[in-house]
Protein backbone atom coordinates (compact mmCIF):
# COMPACT_ATOMS: atom_id res chain seq x y z
CA UNK A 1 0.00 0.00 0.00
CA UNK A 2 1.31 3.45 -0.96
CA UNK A 3 4.17 2.12 -3.12
CA UNK A 4 4.40 4.11 -6.36
CA UNK A 5 7.25 2.21 -7.97
CA UNK A 6 9.39 -0.80 -7.12
CA UNK A 7 12.21 -2.41 -9.11
CA UNK A 8 14.29 -5.48 -8.38
CA UNK A 9 17.33 -6.02 -10.62
CA UNK A 10 20.79 -7.57 -10.53
CA UNK A 11 20.78 -11.34 -10.25
CA UNK A 12 17.84 -13.65 -9.86
CA UNK A 13 14.66 -12.21 -8.39
CA UNK A 14 12.33 -14.35 -6.30
CA UNK A 15 8.95 -13.37 -4.87
CA UNK A 16 6.72 -15.70 -2.90
CA UNK A 17 3.34 -15.57 -1.20
CA UNK A 18 2.51 -18.46 1.12
CA UNK A 19 -0.21 -19.45 3.55
CA UNK A 20 0.73 -21.56 6.54
CA UNK A 21 -0.81 -22.69 9.83
CA UNK A 22 1.52 -23.67 12.68
CA UNK A 23 4.50 -24.01 10.31
CA UNK A 24 2.49 -26.24 7.94
CA UNK A 25 2.44 -24.94 4.37
CA UNK A 26 -1.11 -24.90 3.02
CA UNK A 27 -0.47 -23.22 -0.32
CA UNK A 28 1.38 -20.50 -2.10
CA UNK A 29 2.69 -18.96 -5.31
CA UNK A 30 6.27 -18.22 -6.31
CA UNK A 31 7.73 -16.05 -9.09
CA UNK A 32 11.32 -16.33 -10.29
CA UNK A 33 12.66 -13.97 -12.95
CA UNK A 34 15.66 -11.86 -13.99
CA UNK A 35 14.13 -8.43 -13.26
CA UNK A 36 10.91 -7.26 -11.62
CA UNK A 37 9.17 -3.90 -11.93
CA UNK A 38 5.97 -2.57 -10.33
CA UNK A 39 4.38 0.66 -11.58
CA UNK A 40 1.77 1.81 -9.08
CA UNK A 41 0.30 4.53 -11.30
CA UNK A 42 -0.41 2.03 -14.09
CA UNK A 43 -1.17 -0.86 -11.72
CA UNK A 44 1.21 -2.96 -13.79
CA UNK A 45 3.69 -5.66 -12.82
CA UNK A 46 6.37 -6.46 -15.41
CA UNK A 47 8.74 -9.41 -15.04
CA UNK A 48 11.55 -10.20 -17.48
CA UNK A 49 12.80 -13.74 -17.88
CA UNK A 50 13.87 -16.32 -18.20
CA UNK A 51 11.09 -16.76 -15.69
CA UNK A 52 9.02 -19.26 -13.78
CA UNK A 53 5.71 -19.20 -11.90
CA UNK A 54 4.99 -22.05 -9.49
CA UNK A 55 1.71 -22.61 -7.65
CA UNK A 56 1.51 -25.12 -4.81
CA UNK A 57 -2.05 -25.71 -3.65
CA UNK A 58 -1.40 -29.28 -2.59
CA UNK A 59 -2.60 -28.76 0.98
CA UNK A 60 -5.33 -26.14 0.64
CA UNK A 61 -8.72 -26.70 2.20
CA UNK A 62 -11.52 -27.57 -0.19
CA UNK A 63 -15.17 -28.33 0.35
CA UNK A 64 -15.14 -31.69 -1.36
CA UNK A 65 -12.82 -34.07 -3.15
CA UNK A 66 -14.01 -34.20 -6.75
CA UNK A 67 -12.11 -36.71 -8.91
CA UNK A 68 -13.78 -35.31 -12.05
CA UNK A 69 -11.84 -33.42 -14.74
CA UNK A 70 -12.35 -29.82 -13.60
CA UNK A 71 -8.87 -29.05 -14.92
CA UNK A 72 -6.90 -25.91 -14.18
CA UNK A 73 -8.89 -25.10 -11.03
CA UNK A 74 -6.88 -23.42 -8.28
CA UNK A 75 -9.72 -24.03 -5.83
CA UNK A 76 -8.74 -27.69 -5.76
CA UNK A 77 -5.51 -29.25 -4.54
CA UNK A 78 -2.94 -29.05 -7.32
CA UNK A 79 0.52 -28.08 -8.52
CA UNK A 80 0.87 -25.73 -11.52
CA UNK A 81 3.92 -24.40 -13.38
CA UNK A 82 4.55 -21.84 -16.10
CA UNK A 83 8.13 -21.99 -17.36
CA UNK A 84 10.33 -20.18 -19.88
CA UNK A 85 8.47 -16.89 -20.14
CA UNK A 86 10.56 -14.05 -21.59
CA UNK A 87 8.21 -11.26 -20.53
CA UNK A 88 5.24 -11.36 -18.19
CA UNK A 89 2.78 -8.52 -17.61
CA UNK A 90 0.21 -8.56 -14.82
CA UNK A 91 -2.48 -5.87 -15.10
CA UNK A 92 -3.82 -5.66 -11.56
CA UNK A 93 -7.03 -3.73 -12.28
CA UNK A 94 -8.10 -6.11 -15.05
CA UNK A 95 -6.63 -9.13 -13.21
CA UNK A 96 -5.05 -10.19 -16.50
CA UNK A 97 -1.71 -11.91 -17.14
CA UNK A 98 0.06 -11.80 -20.53
CA UNK A 99 3.17 -13.94 -21.03
CA UNK A 100 5.37 -14.12 -24.12
CA UNK A 101 8.41 -15.88 -25.50
CA UNK A 102 9.19 -15.30 -29.17
CA UNK A 103 12.30 -17.53 -29.16
CA UNK A 104 11.03 -20.76 -27.68
CA UNK A 105 7.80 -22.28 -26.41
CA UNK A 106 6.65 -21.66 -22.86
CA UNK A 107 5.75 -24.78 -20.89
CA UNK A 108 2.61 -25.21 -18.79
CA UNK A 109 2.11 -28.15 -16.42
CA UNK A 110 -0.85 -28.88 -14.16
CA UNK A 111 -0.98 -31.75 -11.65
CA UNK A 112 -4.23 -32.34 -9.75
CA UNK A 113 -3.84 -33.83 -6.28
CA UNK A 114 -6.25 -36.73 -5.92
CA UNK A 115 -6.48 -38.48 -2.54
CA UNK A 116 -3.10 -37.13 -1.53
CA UNK A 117 -1.25 -38.09 -4.72
CA UNK A 118 -0.44 -36.44 -8.04
CA UNK A 119 -3.10 -37.23 -10.62
CA UNK A 120 -2.89 -37.19 -14.42
CA UNK A 121 -0.52 -34.49 -15.67
CA UNK A 122 -1.76 -31.93 -18.19
CA UNK A 123 1.02 -30.41 -20.33
CA UNK A 124 0.80 -27.58 -22.85
CA UNK A 125 3.10 -25.27 -24.82
CA UNK A 126 2.59 -21.86 -26.45
CA UNK A 127 4.52 -18.78 -27.50
CA UNK A 128 1.90 -16.30 -26.24
CA UNK A 129 -0.51 -16.74 -23.31
CA UNK A 130 -3.29 -14.49 -22.01
CA UNK A 131 -5.06 -15.45 -18.79
CA UNK A 132 -7.88 -13.67 -16.96
CA UNK A 133 -8.30 -14.32 -13.25
CA UNK A 134 -11.31 -14.00 -10.99
CA UNK A 135 -11.77 -14.25 -7.24
CA UNK A 136 -14.76 -16.37 -6.24
CA UNK A 137 -15.97 -16.89 -2.69
CA UNK A 138 -13.07 -18.16 -0.62
CA UNK A 139 -10.57 -15.47 -1.57
CA UNK A 140 -8.17 -17.43 -3.83
CA UNK A 141 -7.54 -16.33 -7.39
CA UNK A 142 -9.05 -18.65 -9.99
CA UNK A 143 -8.65 -18.86 -13.75
CA UNK A 144 -11.64 -17.44 -15.62
CA UNK A 145 -10.25 -17.95 -19.11
CA UNK A 146 -7.00 -18.73 -20.87
CA UNK A 147 -5.99 -18.15 -24.48
CA UNK A 148 -2.82 -19.18 -26.27
CA UNK A 149 -1.23 -18.75 -29.70
CA UNK A 150 2.07 -19.62 -31.34
CA UNK A 151 3.04 -23.30 -31.45
CA UNK A 152 0.17 -24.45 -29.27
CA UNK A 153 0.19 -28.05 -28.03
CA UNK A 154 -1.90 -29.79 -25.37
CA UNK A 155 -1.45 -33.28 -23.99
CA UNK A 156 -3.03 -35.46 -21.31
CA UNK A 157 -3.44 -39.24 -21.15
CA UNK A 158 -4.69 -40.30 -24.61
CA UNK A 159 -5.60 -36.81 -25.90
CA UNK A 160 -3.10 -34.71 -27.85
CA UNK A 161 -3.91 -31.44 -29.61
CA UNK A 162 -1.85 -29.20 -31.85
CA UNK A 163 -2.81 -25.92 -33.52
CA UNK A 164 -2.27 -22.20 -33.97
CA UNK A 165 -4.63 -21.00 -31.22
CA UNK A 166 -6.39 -22.31 -28.12
CA UNK A 167 -9.07 -20.77 -25.97
CA UNK A 168 -10.63 -22.15 -22.81
CA UNK A 169 -13.55 -20.67 -20.91
CA UNK A 170 -13.34 -22.15 -17.42
CA UNK A 171 -16.91 -21.16 -16.62
CA UNK A 172 -18.30 -23.39 -19.37
CA UNK A 173 -15.31 -25.80 -19.15
CA UNK A 174 -15.05 -25.87 -22.95
CA UNK A 175 -11.72 -25.70 -24.77
CA UNK A 176 -11.50 -24.81 -28.47
CA UNK A 177 -8.43 -25.39 -30.65
CA UNK A 178 -8.02 -24.07 -34.21
CA UNK A 179 -5.29 -24.14 -36.84
CA UNK A 180 -4.12 -22.09 -39.81
CA UNK A 181 -1.93 -22.59 -42.88
CA UNK A 182 1.28 -22.18 -40.88
CA UNK A 183 0.19 -24.32 -37.94
CA UNK A 184 -2.53 -26.81 -38.88
CA UNK A 185 -4.81 -28.34 -36.27
CA UNK A 186 -4.23 -31.98 -35.30
CA UNK A 187 -6.04 -34.33 -32.93
CA UNK A 188 -4.00 -37.39 -31.97
CA UNK A 189 -2.07 -37.01 -35.23
CA UNK A 190 -5.14 -36.61 -37.48
CA UNK A 191 -5.61 -33.38 -39.44
CA UNK A 192 -8.84 -31.60 -38.40
CA UNK A 193 -10.39 -28.17 -38.92
CA UNK A 194 -11.30 -27.47 -35.28
CA UNK A 195 -11.42 -29.23 -31.91
CA UNK A 196 -13.88 -28.75 -29.08
CA UNK A 197 -13.06 -30.40 -25.75
CA UNK A 198 -15.49 -30.54 -22.83
CA UNK A 199 -13.27 -30.65 -19.75
CA UNK A 200 -16.08 -31.86 -17.48
CA UNK A 201 -17.31 -34.79 -19.57
CA UNK A 202 -14.04 -35.59 -21.34
CA UNK A 203 -15.81 -35.60 -24.73
CA UNK A 204 -13.76 -34.40 -27.72
CA UNK A 205 -15.54 -33.27 -30.87
CA UNK A 206 -13.69 -32.51 -34.10
CA UNK A 207 -14.47 -31.98 -37.76
CA UNK A 208 -11.90 -33.64 -39.99
CA UNK A 209 -10.38 -31.71 -42.88
CA UNK A 210 -11.95 -34.08 -45.42
CA UNK A 211 -15.76 -34.45 -45.66
CA UNK A 212 -17.26 -36.09 -42.59
CA UNK A 213 -16.86 -35.75 -38.86
CA UNK A 214 -16.12 -37.93 -35.87
CA UNK A 215 -16.73 -37.81 -32.15
CA UNK A 216 -14.55 -39.34 -29.47
CA UNK A 217 -15.39 -39.97 -25.83
CA UNK A 218 -12.82 -40.69 -23.14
Amino acid sequence: AGIRHLSAIGGGVKLARVKAVQDKLLGGAELKCATFDYDGSRQLVLAAGPGLIKIDNSNISQRREEPGPDKFSFQKRCYALLRNFDTLKYFLQKNQIIADNKRQAMLIDYFPIVRGRCGQQVAATAGHIEAVLCQPAGGRNELASIGATGGVTYEEANVQFQGSELFCDLDSSVMTVRGDDAQPCYLNGALVDEIEYDLKTGVVSAEIAAPGAFRMGR
